[in-house]
């Protein structure tokens, strides 16, 4: 049942969403401290978990795949190289960002801490994937770059990270939406 229900919340039309939840009688300002609250939780513990297994990988002797077992800690997918044009156009539709943000995060130029928790809980959603499988993801090193023949000054991995508002003046996004983007929750 707790499956269905998060199916629906995951799918459902903002529209059907938001009529069921004025229907219920909760106050939304309330959800969402609370919705907000849980994602910040999520956030901790996967910050957390990252530490430890940074520290653990750190002083392993199974690093490398060297050692008496070949149990080593599974690594990250890089889940926006597995994504089509297709899926990534359809996920900055859903997000309301040019295709250039999206560019901006598979090619890992953001400072990751710089995005709003909002923003990434609806980035993972629109991506399939949950928070944490996400953030794990986007930590990844960035993917070198083919070689190709170009005339700028700076080559493709050289580029500075930015900050996500950086990122969206970049993209030329428009003040208000910038400002609803940043927005982290109330």
């Amino acid at each position: 049942l707790l499956d269905a229900a998060l199916e629906f919340v995951k799918n459902a039309p903002d529209e059907e969403f938001e009529e069921l939840l004025r229907e219920s009688g909760d106050d939304l300002m309330q959800l969402e401290k609370r919705g907000n609250s849980a994602f910040e939780a999520a956030f901790q513990r996967f910050d957390e978990q990252k530490r430890q297994l940074t520290g653990a990988l750190g002083t392993s002797p199974l690093v490398g795949g060297v050692g008496p077992s070949a149990a080593v800690a599974k690594e990250p997918e890089d889940l926006l190289a597995a994504l089509t044009v297709p899926q990534v156009r359809e996920i900055a539709a859903r997000l309301e960002v040019p295709h250039y943000v999206m560019a901006g995060f598979r090619e890992r130029r953001v400072v990751l801490e710089s995005v709003p928790r909002r923003f990434l809980a609806r980035f993972a959603a629109a991506a399939g994937a949950g928070v944490n499988e996400f953030l794990a993801s986007l930590a990844l090193p960035a993917r070198s770059v083919v070689a190709t023949s170009s005339k700028a000054d700076i080559k493709p991995d050289d580029r500075p990270l930015v900050t996500f508002e950086q990122l969206l003046t970049e993209a030329m996004v428009p003040v208000e939406k910038r400002t609803e983007l940043l927005r982290d929750g109330d």
